[in-house]
This record gives C-alpha cells, sequence and structure tokens, in this order.
C-alpha cells in the first residue's frame, strides 16, 4: 500500500459467529502483527502463519504489546477483540473499585479513548474486531454498535472513518456491510466501495482504501 496518506484504521462490528476474525486470512503475516486479546487460534488454515503474534492476558500486557506493535516497521496491527480489550479495562479500573465508582467509570472511558486515540498512526492500519450489542439512537431507534460498557456506548464507532458490520448471508457466505441500513452504525467514505455489500476479507479492504486514496 501507498504511504501518501493516513491510513485509516477499521473497525469490524457485528455478532459472533459471523467471519469477523476469518475476515483476515488474506492479510500478509509478514507484515501484520496480532494481538489477540480473545487467547484463541484464528479460525482459518494457515493461521500458523501470523507468526507476529501476542496473546496478552491483562491490560498492563495489552499496553505493552500495543505499543512495541506501533513501534515497530508493521503497517498493519489486528486487534482480536477490542469487546475483550474493553473487560480487561474493566478488571483494571472499575470491577474491584469500591470507594470511587464514578471516577472508575471515568477512568475505563479515559483509557479505552486513550488507546483509540494512540491507534491512530498515519503509518499505521489498526484493525479492531468486536462484538456487537443494541442501543437507542437519537432517534429512538434500536441499533447495532459496539459492546462497551458506559458513556462510551454508541460513541467508539466515532474513532473510525471505516466501521464495517459482518452480515453472514447463508450457505457459509459472509459480507461486511459498508454504510448503515439504519440497523447497524456501519460507515465508509462515500464511493469508496463500489457495493453496500462487500467480501469479508480485509485485504481486499484495504486494497479499495488504497485505491481510494491514491486515484
Amino acid at each position: 500500500m501507498s504511504a501518501s496518506y493516513d491510513k485509516p484504521n477499521i473497525f469490524v462490528g457485528g455478532p459472533s459467529g459471523a467471519g469477523k476474525p476469518t475476515s483476515v486470512r488474506n492479510l500478509n503475516p509478514d507484515t501484520t502483527i496480532v494481538i489477540n486479546t480473545e487467547r484463541k487460534a484464528l479460525p482459518f488454515r494457515g493461521a500458523g502463519r501470523f507468526t507476529k503474534h501476542a496473546q496478552p492476558a491483562n491490560l498492563e500486557q495489552f499496553l505493552l504489546a500495543f505499543n512495541r506493535a506501533l513501534e515497530s516497521d508493521a503497517p498493519t496491527i489486528l486487534i482480536d477483540s477490542f469487546t475483550s480489550l474493553a473487560e480487561y479495562v474493566y478488571l483494571d479500573v472499575i470491577r474491584f473499585e469500591e470507594h470511587d465508582t464514578r471516577g472508575a467509570w471515568g477512568r475505563y472511558r479515559d483509557t479505552l479513548h486513550d488507546i483509540l486515540i494512540k491507534a491512530k498512526q498515519p503509518d499505521k492500519t489498526v484493525i479492531f474486531l468486536g462484538v456487537e450489542s443494541t442501543i437507542q439512537d437519537d432517534n429512538m431507534r434500536l441499533i447495532k454498535s459496539v459492546d462497551v460498557q458506559g458513556s462510551l456506548r454508541g460513541r467508539v464507532e466515532k474513532e473510525f472513518e471505516v466501521v464495517l458490520w459482518a452480515q453472514p448471508q447463508g450457505d457459509g457466505v459472509y459480507k461486511f456491510l459498508t454504510n448503515s441500513d439504519g440497523r447497524c452504525t456501519a460507515k465508509s467514505p462515500m464511493g469508496m466501495f463500489d457495493t453496500p455489500l462487500v467480501d469479508n476479507d480485509i485485504s481486499a479492504v484495504l486494497a479499495a482504501i488504497d485505491n481510494y486514496y491514491t486515484h
């Protein structure tokens, strides 16, 4: 990919079993760092090729692995998943707080927000995978959004230019929704993708992004 533009980060949301981790199968394992907070194998043949792989067990270990990845020369970082990362933050700053619950929730929000901001480096594409939850938007509609607690509910997507929503099509076919259908928070810049539904292939998504910003 060209380095002549600031690479946008990507969030891939959707229900469990919708093909989110499988979508990274065609990324270059030599240039991709996987930070696996889920601590389970990637679910596709050849996943062992991704040797630049960390499995942090808590927030401290995640931050160490994340900082190393950002300082590396790898252009692509995968975090699987934002959902379990948020659980690490919850365990670190809230679970055992007895006296300052409000302050703890503020630290939870700020810690996750700081991670999202730190991920915005012009020479990196950071891909977050995450499970969906249902929220009520400003128009009182129920929509699918990133699963997170506290005041970040419904707001995580604001930190991303590209939010893809995993959409199983049946018969083993999986797609990404590239813009909202009124029922989820998918979004992408106008004209970036040719169709509302694209194959669940992050490598192809990165190629489309590169083409969009360089042609």
